[in-house]
């Protein structure tokens, strides 16, 4: 081996020994997150020799999401060549990826990371999208898919499997959830969806609903900014005096709103978790049918997203507050979340929906509720429960199941 070709693979074993620190470290439970320092830590190297090979966290954190993206690609591309329908084949994806386990940190990270890191990492979120809309072609062109637009139903199903990207989140502990017995049950819920079909023929139309924001109207612009903010810049790309500049007020009269960035955060949890309480009141006060009330969260929430005075902080941002206010705003979600759990539960007790593991399907209707109007393109936000991911909701993309 020539002197030029060892030092290339030592330079790469060295690349590789940090990703696979990186990668353990974001597995770990207690690491909600990590820093270059601590990664050198872990290896027992200087810092430098970890800078060295990575610029700045961000960039060791889009290499894990390139290689996460990476490897859905591969299974995609595996799971099409085995013998099957193609929804054989989608799950068959979903039970690979179930087995591997993910750290919720890459999840998170395509909302954090600084530019133009973030724009890499939407792009690799892309080229997945893209993998599974072929295989979604597959299924509409065999007819073991039902009509549905294939990147919106491979954005859908993508941000599901998002949410169960670390499945030792209390909610799968709690409910004694094993990735087999989650994979089974994404499979079915992409299969048939939750309905029992024939409690769905005389759903009410839906009501217009007017949400109040947070405070002085000048206060909501504010939050309404950071909101969007926060999302697409994270943490580190919003700045007071970007945002001030953006709504047209000055930074003296913005410190009277938000003395700095942590406190500007949570006021934004706050005015997230303040409107989705009123999504679920307005959906339970709507109805005393537990299934209508589902939907209607669902369609309420989505249309939110659409309109002022969303778009809401999205929770992975709620690591970023002190330890008081991410309890508190941890919390406050957890009971929203758990209160869903309840809703499906009142459904399946009802025979409303076909039989399901509630906490095992909160995640999947959370992941639907939180896709904007617009966000994946063909969904008409005037259709009420016809809307197109409402109707994936309801009765997933297996023709084959759909017709039975």
């Amino acid at each position: 081996m020539s002197k030029t070709t060892a030092t290339e693979k030592a330079r790469t074993d060295k690349r590789g020994q940090i990703i696979a620190t990186a990668e353990t470290l974001a597995a770990t439970p207690n690491y909600r997150d990590f820093t270059l320092n601590q990664i050198a830590d872990h290896m027992g190297v200087h810092y430098t020799g970890v800078y060295h090979y990575f610029k700045n966290r961000d960039d060791l954190v889009l290499e894990l999401i390139e290689r996460y993206a990476e490897r859905r690609c591969r299974y995609i591309a595996e799971s099409r060549q085995s013998p099957g329908s193609a929804f054989d084949h989608l799950a068959d994806f979903v039970r690979r990826e179930m087995h591997e386990q993910s750290s919720a940190l890459i999840m998170r990270a395509r909302s954090t990371l600084a530019e133009p890191y973030r724009s890499q990492a939407i792009k690799a979120y892309h080229r997945t999208r893209q993998a599974l809309t072929h295989l979604i072609e597959d299924g509409q062109r065999d007819a073991s898919f039902r009509a549905f637009d294939p990147p919106l139903a491979a954005h859908v199903i993508l941000r599901i499997l998002d949410r169960y990207a670390n499945y030792n989140e209390a909610v799968f502990v709690d409910a004694h959830l094993d990735p087999d017995s989650l994979a089974e049950a994404l499979i079915e819920f992409f299969a048939r969806g939750i309905a029992a079909p024939e409690h769905l023929q005389q759903l009410p139309e839906v009501p217009r609903i007017e949400f109040r924001a947070l405070g002085r109207p000048r206060l909501t612009t504010i939050l309404v900014k950071a909101c969007a903010s926060f999302n697409t810049r994270g943490w580190r790309g919003t700045s007071i005096p970007q945002i001030a500049k953006e709504i047209g007020m000055s930074k003296t009269t913005f410190y009277r709103y938000a003395a700095s960035k942590e406190e500007l955060l949570y006021l934004c949890a706050n005015h997230t978790l303040n409107l989705l309480a009123q999504v679920r009141q307005a959906a339970t006060a709507c109805t005393d049918n537990p299934l209508e009330s589902l939907l209607l969260d669902t369609y309420f929430l989505r249309g939110l997203l659409s309109t002022p005075p969303g778009p809401l902080l999205s929770p992975y941002h709620f690591d970023r507050l002190t330890e008081e206010h991410r309890r508190t705003a941890d919390e406050t979600y957890q009971a929203y979340r758990l209160e869903l759990v309840d809703m499906l539960q009142q459904c399946v007790d009802a025979e409303l929906v076909r039989p399901l593991h509630a906490p095992a399907v909160q995640p999947m209707i959370t992941a639907c509720s939180f896709l904007p109007f617009d966000s994946a393109g063909s969904d008409d936000s005037s259709s009420g429960y016809n809307d197109a991911v409402v109707q994936f909701m309801l009765f997933g993309i297996d023709n084959r199941a759909a017709i039975s």
